[in-house]
């Protein structure tokens, strides 16, 4: 089943996800105005999309009561997030490891990058796939939690309550456990179909004070921007969280919106579904396409000055390649869109 407000509300996610990453330009320095608004998407935009898996999960969450059936869960996950998270990964540090004996690498590696892959993601070849890894994880654990409970509410309850305690890195075990209550509360929203029972308008509203209250207190605390979420306090890790929560339902929200007013706003609806459905090639691939048009701005063209022009070609390249990509060359090499982005057809 294809959720349409879904596809939307990823599509508003993947291009928050572009943008935050188009501003590694060398030698240019992002305006303030940047770096905020990149520090309040980063508030809420991974969350939104372990909302998003949680919600579209449902359908499998008694998957681990029949170990056949849970076995060929996990295989078919693996297909789809590890299989491209290793090709990629593996691809770029053999890329990276030949290139530095010709030219300097902004982001060096060596052979603890191949380790890296598997111990810490998140310092591996391609930083932000830390995602795929959790998200991967998050499918094996939340079945078998449930299993064990079969109350969702006392699995939420028990993400809670490990936020209590700080964890380590390895394994991603920190971002897994930071993220774990959005997959859950995904899953929340629509076992109780808490998404249809609200007035967006309202709930829209009401979300964007806490949202604003929750940063409020944020840039109230001393250095609040400069801590990892393990470095904070429980009661901050709970704002933040909240904070968080509420930023993600916004989109959600906003996209439910969206769809309502399809007479007035067809054209943004059918932009932004056109990025959801093509979400996992625009994350997969969309670095590859920064980094080509980063070179190209900075060594070719000589753009040096400004910001904000290079900055939109970028994103906009970063949005709009990927989907070029996979629709003219990837749907006629179904191997290689196997090993680039996990499945062999498109699923539309």
């Amino acid at each position: 089943m294809r959720f349409q407000f879904m596809d939307i509300a990823k599509g508003i996610g993947i291009a928050l996800v572009v943008f935050g990453h188009s501003d590694l330009l060398p030698d240019i320095k992002s305006p303030e105005s940047y770096i905020y608004i990149k520090r309040i998407i980063y508030v809420f935009h991974m969350p939104l999309f372990f909302v998003i898996s949680g919600y579209l999960l449902v359908s499998n969450i008694n998957i681990a009561d029949n170990l056949s059936d849970y076995y060929s869960f996990v295989k078919k996950k693996s297909a789809k997030l590890l299989l491209p998270y290793m090709s990629i990964s593996i691809g770029l540090i053999v890329i990276k490891l030949i290139g530095r004996m010709f030219t300097h690498i902004q982001y060096p590696v060596d052979r603890m990058s191949f380790y890296n892959l598997f111990l810490q993601p998140d310092e591996g070849a391609v930083m932000h796939l830390w995602f795929v890894y959790v998200l991967f994880m998050m499918y094996v654990t939340v079945p078998l939690s449930y299993k064990v409970s079969h109350n969702i509410n006392i699995v939420m309850a028990g993400s809670l309550l490990l936020l209590l305690f700080a964890w380590p890195s390895v394994f991603e075990l920190n971002n897994l456990l930071e993220h774990l209550p959005f997959f859950i509360g995904g899953i929340i929203f629509y076992r109780y179909d808490l998404l249809n029972k609200c007035n967006p308008y309202i709930a829209l509203f009401s979300l964007l004070i806490v949202f604003i209250a929750g940063v409020s207190l944020m840039n109230m605390a001393p250095d609040y921007w400069k801590l990892t979420y393990w470095e904070l306090s429980y009661s901050y890790k709970i704002i933040k969280t909240v904070t968080s929560l509420s930023g993600a339902c916004m989109v959600i929200f906003v996209s439910i919106i969206i769809v309502s007013l399809n007479d007035c706003l067809a054209m943004p609806e059918s932009i932004l579904r056109l990025f959801g459905i093509y979400s996992a090639s625009i994350y997969f691939l969309h670095t590859f396409f920064l980094g080509a048009v980063k070179v190209f701005i900075v060594r070719i063209m000589h753009v040096d000055t400004s910001f904000w022009l290079p900055m939109t070609v970028k994103c906009l390249a970063g949005l709009l390649l990927p989907v070029i990509f996979e629709k003219y060359i990837l749907d006629r090499t179904p191997l290689i869109r196997k090993y680039l982005i996990g499945v062999s057809k498109p699923v539309r």
